[in-house]
């Protein structure tokens, strides 16, 4: 996640580009980078799957920020710490540790129980 000049988030993607030389060897070429608004992934991917009864599916960085979400305002946000600010009361370690767990590669079938899902 990056702020562009005009002040937005968006997701900013970069990859070196090569070309192949007669001798069959890779030469660097230029890189070609991408930004689009994270919003997008939401309403293309997201907004549509539905977990259990209530829940959403999400999008984590590798920093462990929402790429995109049912919420709109937790997009860009820390996932760790933005839904403790929305509902302190609540406790969220069963779900960060799911997320740790993802963000570090594993899979797995996991629940949790959570203060609000779609309301």
């Amino acid at each position: 996640m990056i702020i562009n000049e005009r002040g937005q988030g968006r997701v900013r993607v970069a990859s070196p580009v090569y070309t192949e030389e007669e001798k069959g060897e890779e030469k660097f070429n230029g890189i070609i980078v991408c930004s689009f608004d994270p919003e997008i992934l939401s309403t293309l991917y997201l907004f549509s799957i539905i977990s259990g009864k209530t829940g959403y599916a999400w999008l984590l960085s590798e920093e462990g920020v929402f790429l995109a979400h049912h919420e709109k305002e937790f997009i860009g946000k820390d996932a760790f710490k933005i839904r403790a600010q929305t509902n302190p009361e609540l406790s969220y370690d069963s779900i960060n540790q799911i997320q740790k767990k993802m963000m570090a590669g594993e899979e797995g079938v996991d629940r949790y129980i959570s203060g609000w899902h779609r309301g």
